[in-house]
């Protein structure tokens, strides 16, 4: 977090490919910036694009953390560092010395699929799990709307990701996390209801997936057609299906674990409530 508040000007960014300063960018559906058009083109041409105001979306930030009865906000985009870059529907926050994550939810997820994520992980946060609960609003609501979306506002996490080229070294910490979570979760019936996609994959969904893949010049049918038989054998057997369904981390990567001083690693909330 800078300590300065932010000005009125978006702020500036820089092509994770080219370095070339970003007006418009691309992003993937998760709202992680890939770069610019030129770049992304190349790889991601599907991928959404903003402008630098879009990305900032100051003017929606401050009206969203206004329902949320903070003293004197202070909101940015989390910094680029390296191979990690910052997305699109998060902005870090920081309010009365404490430090908090503002996320804003994509348009078309339902407010069952919100509540069934935030039953997860206030279920976990009441097992003194380390995930980040939702900040509940004056007469308990978990979320706010504004601008066309839903926002919600959790309590940071200590601790920062790995960079790639270190996470080999620490992903069987990672996993010791993973575990417990799961231990917690297993006999769990959350509140809500999940989004589609989070549900149990089958082999329907997995040949979906695979035929939205875009045609790229090193992703040959035969490539594919492995990938999917190598699937096929090692995740949907008999015996794997026949398993009684639970909720699962559902991003289990990099990207989304945090780490600190502490004993565990940290699980960001966003990537929790998933069902398998």
């Amino acid at each position: 977090m800078p300590d300065s508040p932010p000005s009125n000007e978006p702020p500036k960014l820089a092509c994770p490919r080219c370095g070339r300063e970003l007006e418009r960018m691309v992003v993937t559906s998760e709202g992680v910036l890939i770069g610019c058009v030129e770049c992304a083109g190349r790889r991601f041409p599907t991928g959404p694009v903003l402008s630098r105001e879009e990305w900032a979306a100051t003017h929606a930030v401050g009206d969203a953390l206004a329902a949320f009865g903070l003293h004197e906000p202070v909101a940015a985009k989390a910094p680029q560092r390296g191979d990690l870059q910052p997305r699109a529907h998060i902005w870090v926050v920081r309010a009365d010395a404490s430090s908090f994550v503002l996320k804003r939810y994509h348009p078309w997820l339902a407010h069952t699929a919100i509540h069934y994520e935030h039953s997860v992980l206030a279920h976990l946060a009441a097992q003194h799990l380390p995930v980040a609960a939702p900040v509940a609003i004056n007469g308990g609501t978990m979320w706010t709307d504004g601008a066309g979306a839903r926002w919600a506002l959790f309590a940071a996490l200590p601790g920062a990701p790995l960079a790639e080229a270190d996470w080999m070294w620490h992903v069987s910490q990672a996993a010791a996390t993973l575990a417990a979570l799961h231990r917690a979760l297993q006999g769990f019936t959350p509140d809500g209801a999940p989004h589609p996609p989070w549900e149990r994959w089958t082999l329907e969904r997995l040949d979906a997936a695979l035929a939205q893949w875009p045609a790229l010049p090193d992703l040959t049918p035969a490539l594919v057609t492995a990938a999917r038989q190598r699937l096929a054998e090692r995740y949907f057997t008999d015996a794997l299906l026949e398993l009684p369904p639970t909720v699962v981390h559902g991003d289990f990567s990099s990207t989304n674990v945090l780490w600190s001083s502490g004993p565990m690693a940290m699980l960001r909330s966003s990537t929790l409530a998933q069902v398998s």
